[in-house]
């Protein structure tokens, strides 16, 4: 059983076409962030960098230690860092460091696959609330499910 089995066709095209439109407005702003003379990693703060730096921890063996957080923007921008020795810490959750974590171990220490990564997971969120939503007979709470949320797609976390 597929996740549109009891969706008319035409809703289902309707639905797709609202999802893709959202990925591509999602990507675009990607390549916006990324694009031209703005520098997102020259810009790097607040629960970003604790997150980035236990994620870039974690990738390395190195435990759940904020310990890159003071050379995070010389670290993504290739310069060689010295690091400080690492500290264990409780101050975030875990499931966002090992996303980044696992993203970073497998396609290196780049900012932007883990927002490429963001963009089509929050699609796949839409959907998902879409599907709940339709399940649930909320018909008004289907309009949420594309609702666009700027926040999420420049921020790293």
């Amino acid at each position: 059983m597929g996740l549109f089995d009891r969706v008319k066709l035409s809703e289902r095209r309707a639905v797709i076409g609202l999802l893709a439109i959202g990925l591509c407005l999602r990507l675009g702003l990607v390549a916006l962030a990324f694009g031209g003379e703005y520098d997102p990693y020259a810009r790097l703060g607040g629960d970003t960098e604790k997150y980035l730096a236990i994620g870039i921890s974690l990738s390395r063996g190195e435990g759940f230690s904020m310990h890159y957080r003071e050379v995070l923007s010389e670290f993504f921008q290739g310069h060689p860092v010295e690091v400080p020795p690492a500290v264990p810490t409780a101050a975030r959750s875990p499931g966002y460091p090992l996303f980044l974590a696992l993203v970073f171990s497998s396609l290196g220490y780049h900012l932007r696959a883990v927002v490429v990564l963001q963009a089509f997971l929050s699609t796949l969120t839409a959907l998902f609330v879409y599907l709940t939503a339709r399940e649930l007979k909320a018909a008004p709470v289907l309009a949420l499910a594309f609702s666009p949320d700027g926040r999420t797609l420049v921020s790293a976390h």
